[in-house]
């Protein structure tokens, strides 16, 4: 989730990474609107980059090179709505092939407000980034430090194994989960956590948060919520 105090940082991360990195997948500029834009774009005139591509930007579906002319002109000149908005075109017509795309494109929906994008973007980036970086790690402290997101960290596990940071994310997830009522991902969540960290105090610590769930009714309405419990210890 963005917060208010983040927005400088996300705005020079955002700037910092290079507007190149938005501009083009593959392949070179080819047609004549898109040369122009592309050379307004390297000499700093941002605003002239829509203006040139109006007609091609209008399209049901723009190419792929324009798109990201524009929203690296209109990350520029901090237009983060129109970026935005040319982020969701573009995650549509790379079908979502574009992982460094999701992870930026998180971040200028958090500039926005619109918490639905962010958390859709940074939960497919990590479920399938191939490999750690710093922002992997970043995605994952997002989505698992308030979040509901079992997936998520059964990725995160598989990846970094029985870290204490892990621990703590899954313990978090577990009580997430057992607010929310959810009684068979509260059993998932607790037998995930007693199979990768097997110290008996934190296996304690998992059976005593099953034993809670079981006594205000999280894993079922009658005397089968002890044994649900159970079982999942067993």
């Amino acid at each position: 989730m963005f917060y208010p105090g983040d927005f400088k940082m996300i705005k020079n991360r955002l700037y910092g990474v290079g507007l190149a990195r938005f501009i083009l997948l593959n392949g070179s500029v080819s047609a004549a609107p898109t040369n122009d834009a592309r050379t307004a774009l390297d000499n700093k005139e941002y605003a002239k980059v829509d203006t040139i591509l109006e007609k091609t930007l209008d399209r049901l579906n723009p190419p792929e090179d324009a798109l990201r002319l524009s929203l690296a002109a209109n990350i520029a000149q901090g237009n983060y709505v129109t970026a935005n908005r040319r982020v969701e075109t573009l995650l549509r017509v790379t079908e979502n092939r574009d992982l460094n795309l999701l992870y930026q494109g998180a971040d200028l929906a958090g500039l926005i407000g619109d918490s639905v994008a962010e958390q859709e973007r940074l939960r497919y980036f990590a479920l399938n980034q191939p490999t750690k970086n710093d922002d992997l790690d970043d995605a994952f402290s997002r989505l698992l430090g308030t979040g509901i997101y079992p997936d998520v960290y059964r990725r995160y596990i598989k990846l970094y194994g029985p870290t204490d940071q892990g621990w703590k994310f899954g313990v978090d997830l577990l009580n997430r989960l057992i607010q929310a009522y959810d009684g068979a991902q509260t059993r998932e969540q607790a037998g995930l956590l007693m199979d990768t960290f097997t110290t008996p105090e934190r296996i304690n610590h998992v059976v005593e948060r099953l034993r809670y769930a079981a006594d205000n009714f999280v894993l079922g309405k009658g005397s089968e919520r002890y044994q649900q419990a159970l079982q999942t210890i067993a």
